[in-house]
């Protein structure tokens, strides 16, 4: 019984000898080093690091003119946010000089496109864009009718540029009644696409719809849509016609 009652002593010294050296080393780590799972959600960190819609404008923005401003976007309080602008011109190129900003904060195109016939279309990012309401403002040289859209994201890689808002691509097409666009983007990402025709009313867009008008010459609509290995983003219209997409992946955190 001696025995037995000396061996439970020893193994309940070791016992309590391994807690007070794990309970040692863990106040050695500094603060912060741990993050509870709700102060990840908080942060932006939880669900998967899954690119998640923030914010839209209330409407588009027209002109015929060398600029064109929307204010109808108001961004988030949130965390790894980038918004995406999107000028379409009723030009058979890009005009000189195209440039973004929003809340004079200067934005990086990542994707452009043109048709010979009648349209093209830039898109820009911004990382960690100002909060809340402000001016979203693109210029160019020369004057042509445009129109001006924007819309925002959470969970996205925030480098910027061309890494944050990667794959961009174009594709034209004529005597058809849907503009269509592939874009390559992977689970957890989002893809944006804009569309330009000259055919009439929009018919059916795939994806969640962010912007459609027939206001000006050129017809305009967009889309976003969650990511796959590849996207295919299309947009519709009454009769046949001549059509510009271009599109861009968000990468998530």
């Amino acid at each position: 019984m001696r025995r037995i009652i000396s061996d439970l002593c020893l193994v309940a010294a070791l016992l309590l000898g391994i807690v007070f050296t794990a309970q040692a080393q863990f106040n050695s780590f500094p603060p912060g080093t741990f993050t509870s799972r709700s102060a990840l959600d908080a942060a932006g960190g939880g669900g998967g690091n899954t690119v998640t819609f923030d914010a839209k404008v209330s409407a588009l923005a027209t002109a015929n003119s060398t600029t064109v401003t929307n204010n109808n976007l108001t961004i988030g309080a949130l965390n790894s946010t980038v918004l995406v602008g999107v000028v379409g011109f009723n030009d058979i190129v890009v005009p000189a000089s195209v440039a973004m900003t929003w809340n004079g904060v200067s934005m990086t195109q990542v994707a452009s496109g043109f048709s010979a016939s009648a349209y093209s279309t830039v898109i820009f990012c911004l990382v960690a864009p100002a909060t809340g309401n402000h001016a979203l403002v693109a210029s160019w040289t020369g004057t042509f009718q445009a129109y001006l859209d924007g819309l925002s994201f959470t969970n996205v890689n925030q480098t910027g540029g061309t890494t944050s808002c990667p794959n961009g691509t174009s594709n034209t097409g004529s005597a058809v009644t849907t503009s269509t666009v592939t874009v390559t983007s992977q689970t957890n990402n989002k893809v944006v696409a804009a569309h330009q025709q000259n055919a009439g009313n929009w018919g059916a867009i795939n994806g969640t719809t962010i912007s459609s008008s027939t206001a000006l010459s050129n017809n305009y609509a967009s889309n976003y849509n969650v990511g796959a290995a590849t996207v295919n983003m299309t947009a519709a219209y009454a009769a046949s016609g001549t059509f510009l997409a271009v599109g861009t992946d968000i990468l998530h955190n």
